[in-house]
């Protein structure tokens, strides 16, 4: 099993307060055939001094520093240096189960899958994670191709497994083939369901073997934040997955793509207005439900029922949205 070998690529930016506790995990993983490749996106911090000085303590780490770019074009510099079979990624604040790549790799063996993925879990800065073992025969484990895994793990409470790239390990080949969108965030959407439909097999394991951070941080800064343009890329990936799974999907999985990228779009338009008051911006979600309308018409009769009333009433649609938009969220649906 040893002679495989995982390229692990770490951006790094100002977390020199969580950045030891990710490199760690790392270097502490019960599997030990790995290619640190630190990406060091020209932190103002200590965070890029702290790396150096892991590398000067494991020579399976490379350490690239580089001006700030952001998450995509970090990634992607580290991709060219990257020469295991498999690739995997993890954000510097976030930290891993001390046998998630011995597991992955297992199952990469035992299926010969071009993806491998566990779940993740939610923590905070305060948490004190304890792994739990790991037993893959005793755990639920689901097997098809890329584009089959949309039938059996999409739906609109649980679609991180296909929105995000950071726990999981993909074979070389597919992530070169596409690269991280630079100047973009919400970048892992972008790319995902290329991966997933270039994979002929993709293995999940139903275990947490990622530990997701979630920072401390201004409640009100985070929804400002959340409503200007840069933040509504993620319409851009969305619209992408529609076009792209279109014909590859089942129906059931496309109405649930199409839910979820109209909800994003409501609650920006309205967010907008609440927050920022771009009018250009608010035009341009405004074209997307108009849009909306028009492409779904023979598709999901709920869902033109809402853009509808949204485009004659969006002052009263806003009540109504807000009324129904967790019943959206949790039953995959208008």
């Amino acid at each position: 099993m040893e002679n495989i070998k995982v390229s692990v690529i770490v951006p790094v930016y100002n977390v020199e307060k969580f950045v030891c506790r990710c490199l760690d995990s790392i270097i502490n993983q019960t599997y030990q055939n790995l290619e640190i490749i630190i990406v060091d996106d020209g932190s103002t911090d200590n965070g890029g001094a702290i790396c150096d000085q892991y590398a000067a303590y494991d020579n399976r780490i490379i350490v690239l520093h580089t001006e700030n770019q952001g998450l995509s074009a970090a990634r992607n510099e580290g991709m060219k240096y990257a020469t295991g079979q498999y690739v995997g990624f993890v954000d510097s604040d976030d930290y891993l189960h001390t046998s998630m790549y011995e597991t992955l790799v297992l199952l990469a063996m035992q299926y010969n899958a071009d993806i491998v993925a566990g779940e993740f879990k939610k923590v905070y800065e305060d948490d004190k994670v304890k792994d739990k073992p790991i037993d893959i025969e005793k755990s639920k484990v689901i097997a098809c191709s890329g584009i089959d895994m949309y039938d059996k793990r999409y739906n609109d409470t649980d679609n991180y497994f296909l929105t995000v790239v950071w726990n999981k390990i993909y074979r070389r080949d597919i992530v070169e083939n596409h690269p991280f969108p630079n100047g973009k965030i919400n970048e892992d959407e972008f790319v995902i369901h290329h991966y997933c439909y270039d994979a002929d097999s993709v293995v999940f394991i139903k275990k947490p073997l990622y530990y997701y951070l979630q920072r401390k941080n201004s409640i009100m800064g985070i929804i400002k934040n959340s409503y200007t343009i840069k933040r509504q890329h993620i319409l851009l990936a969305e619209e992408d997955r529609i076009f792209f799974l279109e014909d590859k999907v089942s129906l059931k999985v496309m109405k649930m793509i199409i839910n979820r990228y109209v909800c994003n779009v409501f609650e920006n338009y309205y967010g907008v207005r609440k927050w920022t008051k771009d009018k250009a911006n608010m035009k341009e979600l405004y074209s997307k439900i108009e849009y909306i309308h028009m492409y779904v018409k023979a598709r999901n009769i709920k869902i033109k029922y809402h853009t509808g009333i949204f485009l004659m009433m969006p002052n009263i649609y806003y009540f109504m949205f807000k009324f129904k938009r967790k019943m959206i969220y949790m039953f995959g649906g208008f």
